[in-house]
């Protein structure tokens, strides 16, 4: 729990421009299930083009075959929008292929990228987000999430939506655990040295 809120700390401080709009959304596994986190907002629109309005079941869902993920709060329809501009890792896996709906608990709106583009509420110019999305039963992996960290940034950075997979805590523990290995390795190899 402690290891969610420092890496979900970490990757909202480093979400560029947090004085204008900013959306963090963060997947983690807890136990058998994957997490995603949402809170923030964005401001405006400006910077993006070529709306599109979409109409889907209303459910949250991640279809890693075309890199969309979509996060609804009950909301059925949204607007997909291009001129984003995306940086960080590739934290899709487009060869999992699978689709993975679930119904959602945000407490309002849609959010989302969709390859190159972003998903936004319908005809929605600004809005706050917040809530979580839980997949029962599976984890990072069989979703084609890959932990790393994706960034949409539109009206010169201003505004952006940030994407985080993080680890299971059992890597973490895996990581720390070679760490501290590797450190009581190398001290005796230096006391085996100089004895």
């Amino acid at each position: 729990m402690h290891i969610k809120i420092l890496l979900s700390m970490i990757s909202f401080f480093m979400a560029p421009n947090l004085l204008f709009g900013a959306v963090v959304i963060t997947f983690s596994e807890q136990g058998n299930d994957v997490i995603a986190t949402v809170s923030g907002s964005f401001s405006n629109i400006t910077g993006l083009s070529s709306p599109s309005n979409n109409f889907f079941a209303g459910n949250s869902f991640l279809i890693p075959s075309i890199n969309r993920i979509a996060l609804s709060g009950g909301q059925s329809s949204n607007t997909s929008y291009s001129g984003a501009s995306f940086s960080g890792d590739d934290i899709i896996n487009e060869a999992a292929g699978n689709s993975f709906a679930n119904s959602s608990s945000l407490n309002n709106g849609y959010i989302g990228i969709d390859g190159t583009s972003i998903l936004l509420p319908q005809s929605a110019t600004s809005g706050t987000l917040s809530g979580t999305v839980t997949w029962q039963n599976t984890d990072l992996t069989t979703m084609g999430l890959n932990v790393g960290t994706r960034v949409a940034s539109w009206d010169s950075g201003n505004e952006s939506i940030t994407v985080t997979v993080v680890p299971e805590p059992a890597h973490v523990a895996t990581a720390f655990s070679a760490i501290v290995f590797l450190s009581v390795f190398l001290r005796g190899i230096r006391r085996a040295k100089y004895a």
